[in-house]
């Protein structure tokens, strides 16, 4: 990961920035199974539907999913009502905006429920690859010039910080 000179290189820079991201991407939430009956209105769950019940969502609202992603609104004797994600519009200045739909299913047609909550585990992780990933950024964009080279009589010129900050990104 060192170049011959002690210092990252751009690529090694730009992997690192790009493992980061991915990190971003693995999320700070996790699923956990649990009953209907003990999820509270309003939480964010995942729900497995039956085959009938996917086939109900198929004829009368068009949703072809076997997997339900939403908040819950209501949860009654024989119907689950949730809002899910369902498209995203697009507004006149160029920006999206997801638009959601309640959805009932029968209590019946639910296999499992799974409800989101925070993994600790995950979002200390983020939070020490991002912090890692600023300090080697910092360590290069500021570090001191090459092992054996004199300094500069009044510092690094600014054409080299802005360049090294430009290398990470290209």
């Amino acid at each position: 990961m060192l170049s011959p000179a002690g210092r990252w290189n751009s690529s090694t820079l730009r992997g690192l920035a790009l493992c980061s991201a991915a990190s971003l991407l693995l999320g700070c939430y996790k699923y956990v199974p649990t009953t209907l009956g003990a999820v509270p209105t309003g939480a964010d769950i995942r729900a497995v539907l039956s085959a009938e019940a996917q086939a109900d969502l198929r004829s009368r609202v068009g949703l072809d999913v076997e997997v339900l992603q939403g908040k819950l609104l209501e949860s009654n004797g024989e119907q689950v009502l949730l809002s899910v994600r369902s498209v995203a519009a697009f507004s006149t200045l160029g920006s999206t905006q997801p638009l959601y739909q309640r959805v009932d299913v029968s209590r019946q047609g639910v296999v499992r429920v799974d409800v989101r909550q925070l993994d600790q585990f995950r979002t200390y992780g983020l939070i020490g690859v991002a912090a890692g990933a600023a300090v080697l950024i910092a360590a290069q964009a500021f570090g001191e010039g090459e092992p054996g080279s004199s300094p500069p009589p009044n510092g690094d010129p600014p054409e080299r910080i802005q360049g090294v900050l430009l290398r990470l990104w290209w």
